[in-house]
């Protein structure tokens, strides 16, 4: 065989043409590869920059805090502790029997023996007569009358009256107590009615 024909079976004529058509082929791979990185590269960063200023469009800057003071709450008012009054306590009067013949008021007279004169005028001239009461719880407990006339006339009369005053004067309340005539002898009487009021006002408590 001659060295042509070894020549043209070792080394087939194709071969140089597809290693060089792989060389460009991997060469304009790399080379696109490169275009594309570059060229995404800036297209990140707009889109970066565009996210971003969506962000602060649509994020409003928070408001300063409000720097006034809040006044301090005020104390509840105390509600005053009602308290429930003591039940009132019923005071009952205590009643005693009254003894009879005690009298159940103040007394106007104080207790004792009283005496004065009593004094009028008679057709014979001037007379008068003693008149003396005992006294005990306002009521004249007793009495007594003396005459001292001089004229037979007012003599007589006098001693009527001591013979007949004594009923209705002993027993009867000294404040009441006032005469009209008695046994006729209406001027004696007028000098024992002077007495008598003498005599209340001695006796005044």
């Amino acid at each position: 065989m001659s060295q042509g024909t070894k020549d043209s079976v070792a080394k087939p004529s194709w071969i140089p043409k597809a290693i060089g058509l792989v060389a460009v082929l991997i060469i304009g791979a790399i080379v696109a590869m490169t275009q594309g990185k570059k060229s995404l590269a800036p297209v990140a960063g707009v889109n970066d920059l565009e996210t971003d200023a969506a962000v602060s469009e649509t994020k409003p800057e928070p408001a300063p805090a409000p720097t006034t003071s809040v006044p301090a709450a005020e104390p509840a008012a105390t509600k005053p502790v009602q308290t429930k009054d003591p039940d009132p306590i019923e005071v009952r009067p205590v009643v005693t029997a009254v003894p009879a013949g005690v009298a159940l008021v103040a007394a106007t007279y104080k207790n004792g023996i009283y005496s004065t004169t009593g004094n009028y005028a008679s057709p014979a001239g001037p007379e008068s007569i003693d008149v003396t009461l005992t006294v005990a719880g306002d009521v004249v407990t007793a009495a007594s009358v003396k005459a001292n006339a001089t004229n037979p006339v007012s003599s007589k009369f006098q001693a009527k009256f001591v013979d007949g005053y004594a009923s209705v004067v002993v027993g009867k309340k000294l404040a009441d107590l006032s005469l009209s005539k008695v046994s006729g002898a209406s001027l004696t009487t007028n000098g024992f009615n002077e007495a008598l009021e003498e005599l209340k006002t001695q006796a005044t408590v």
